[in-house]
């Protein structure tokens, strides 16, 4: 069976910067939360968990070829509040 995995990586920020905990109560609820938060998380950490995952908290890059290996994802949430060049914003349209 799959694991609905949240990956949250979300440098610069923290955990509690960017949700409350009721909102992060509410995400457990939903599936597996896995957090890196006192670094980046390391590429083949991200590559292992993308077959699972189903929403991103971060700045996680993403170009295409990591989008093409998570098809269960749904949503990336921008923590950052930029649009840094790190994601490929044109697959994911084409992903709807």
């Amino acid at each position: 069976m799959s694991r609905n995995i949240i990956l949250v990586d979300p440098l610069p920020r923290t955990l509690d910067l960017i949700m409350t905990p009721d909102v992060r109560a509410r995400l457990e609820a939903l599936g597996e939360v896995v957090l890196s938060e006192d670094r980046p998380m390391p590429d083949a950490e991200v590559d292992a968990l993308l077959p699972d995952t189903v929403l991103i908290f971060g700045q996680t890059a993403m170009p295409r070829e990591r989008l093409d290996r998570a098809p269960r994802l749904r949503a990336i949430v921008n923590v950052e509040t930029n649009f840094l060049p790190n994601i490929d914003y044109q697959a994911c349209n084409e992903r709807g």
